[in-house]
């Protein structure tokens, strides 16, 4: 497992081409840089559970650290198939423990990375996986989940498209 620690920066962006309509997100610091592959689901459920640990927080620090990363550069080390999201209470720090997607035809167990990062840093990325967020696809009003403008096939209507 790579760790990283402490994070420095850490921010998401939209994912390069050939991977348009899914997320990056990339983490700095202890002269190391991971760049991570996520679909919006998962930026969504990050988000919100961010969200979720913070309320009632009252956080203090540097104005500057309320501010995401800017993503750099558009090489991405993995896509991710699983994301652990914690806090460290004797540290006062969040971890976040991500897996690559697995590849049945690898001859390598699945990487891993986990990234040791302030609260303060997670607020600021959460706010801009939101911003993100929003700006990406619509919401299918029947089952929820991202329209793609050239065909939703939509679990509520049992895999028909058209709406």
């Amino acid at each position: 497992m790579i760790e990283i620690d402490p994070v420095e920066r850490i921010g998401s962006a939209p994912a390069p081409p050939p991977a348009e309509g899914d997320y990056v997100l990339q983490a700095r610091g202890a002269g190391a840089t991971m760049t991570l592959l996520v679909d919006r689901s998962q930026l969504e459920l990050l988000s919100a559970s961010i969200v979720s640990m913070l309320s009632g927080e009252r956080l203090t620090g540097q104005d500057d650290a309320l501010r995401a990363a800017d993503v750099r550069d558009d090489h991405v080390d993995w896509r991710v198939g699983r994301i652990l999201l914690g806090f460290d209470e004797d540290r006062r720090l969040f971890f976040l423990d991500a897996e690559e997607l697995a590849d049945d035809e690898a001859d390598r167990p699945p990487a891993s990375v986990r990234l040791w990062v302030e609260p303060r840093q997670m607020l600021a990325l959460a706010e801009q996986a939101s911003e993100l967020l929003a700006q990406g696809l619509s919401r299918c009003q029947l089952c929820g989940n991202a329209r793609d403008p050239a065909e939703h096939v939509c679990p509520a209507l049992n895999g028909q498209s058209g709406h």
